[in-house]
């Protein structure tokens, strides 16, 4: 563990504990948790072939994901608190495909997760998960592509 200074939104200068985390192995979790409330929410079953997408998500990119996937219409939708903040989601089952849902987790009331200081401060608070069919895991790719 180690402290680091960063500037917070007004630009004063506040010392941050940092601990190393591996944040691939974060989103990956979701992934898990994702396919779980697939089944216990749903009922639906996601086969092997299946693909499941997971992204850390900025405070830009969890207003993007609101704006393209949750106002959308779908056909199921959940929206669930555990404990004082601790955990919460937002899932949405599509109309037309059953395997096709978007995920949106935010631990400890927006636990934030950087990279290295040295490359940048990034900071995501949540995490996005997709879930459907393999014929559609190349266009789920290319919506997150830079």
């Amino acid at each position: 563990m180690t402290y680091v200074l960063h500037n917070d939104e007004n630009g004063v200068p506040v010392k941050h504990l940092t601990v190393p985390f591996d944040g691939s192995r974060y989103t990956e979790l979701f992934e898990y948790v994702a396919k779980a409330l697939v089944w216990h929410h749903w009922g639906t079953y996601l086969t092997k072939e299946s693909f499941v997408y997971s992204i850390a998500l900025t405070g830009k990119g969890a207003e993007l994901f609101h704006e393209y996937f949750f106002a959308l219409r779908s056909k199921q939708r959940v929206e669930v608190t555990i404990g004082a903040n601790t955990i919460k989601y937002i899932g949405v089952q599509a109309i037309d495909n059953d395997q096709l849902t978007v995920w949106q987790f935010e631990v400890f009331d927006g636990l934030v997760v950087s990279n290295s200081i040295d490359e940048g401060f990034y900071k995501s608070g949540s995490v996005g998960v997709m879930t459907g069919p393999a014929s559609q895991k190349q266009n789920v790719g290319k919506l997150f592509e830079p």
